[in-house]
């Protein structure tokens, strides 16, 4: 079929890093600079006629997104701040307000949040960069629930429903080598095979 192009943004040294859709199917797209300039990219919001918004600006490296299940909060990560932040967020009209830190994450201990998803619980779980591990949080308190490491350092972490589940979930590796059953070199595909590891521990 026809491919249509229905919203663009040029923006010279910058690229899309990671979206996701809103309760409502509005999409939400977040840049970074292909350098990593520190502030370089935005989070914007593109709504179902196609128009344009932008939601954050001065953003470094737009990472994970999610809302809760109430649709009165939303979640985001931008890496190098080593924090999930929190906004209140209006379903109807998309837009987000009180912005606050709810989870600070030490990058010396875990390395840095990347992707994003949250579980039935409105707990968060963050696939750490640099650490090899996905950490759990429970982001009314900034409590770590757990950790479930991983066999390589670079993780990314996406789901594809609200509800979380191991079994529907990705894994993104940017490792030289992975020993698995089988080695991977430079892999940066989905990566289904994870959920043998943590289906038994996440169910």
């Amino acid at each position: 079929g026809a491919v249509e192009m229905v919203a663009e943004q040029k923006v010279d040294g910058v690229r899309f890093n990671d979206g996701k859709c809103d309760p409502q199917g509005r999409f939400w797209a977040g840049t970074m600079a292909y350098d990593s300039t520190e502030g370089a990219g935005s989070l914007y919001l593109i709504d179902a006629d196609f128009s344009v918004r932008t939601m954050i600006e001065s953003v470094s490296i737009s990472n994970g997104l999610v809302w809760t299940s109430d649709r009165q909060t939303f979640y985001y990560i931008d890496s190098p701040t080593h924090q999930v932040q929190a906004f209140d967020y209006d379903d109807v009209t998309g837009d987000i307000s009180n912005h606050r830190i709810a989870i600070e994450i030490d990058g010396e201990e875990y390395g840095a949040p990347d992707g994003m998803t949250i579980d039935s619980d409105d707990n968060i779980w963050v696939a750490m960069w640099g650490g090899g591990s996905v950490t759990h949080w429970n982001p009314q308190t900034s409590e770590l629930l757990g950790q479930i490491e991983g066999p390589c350092e670079p993780l990314d972490l996406r789901s594809h429903a609200a509800n979380f589940d191991a079994c529907d979930s990705h894994a993104n590796t940017g490792c030289r080598q992975v020993e698995l059953g089988r080695t991977i070199m430079g892999s940066r595909r989905g990566w289904r095979c994870w959920k043998a590891i943590w289906s038994p521990i996440l169910t």
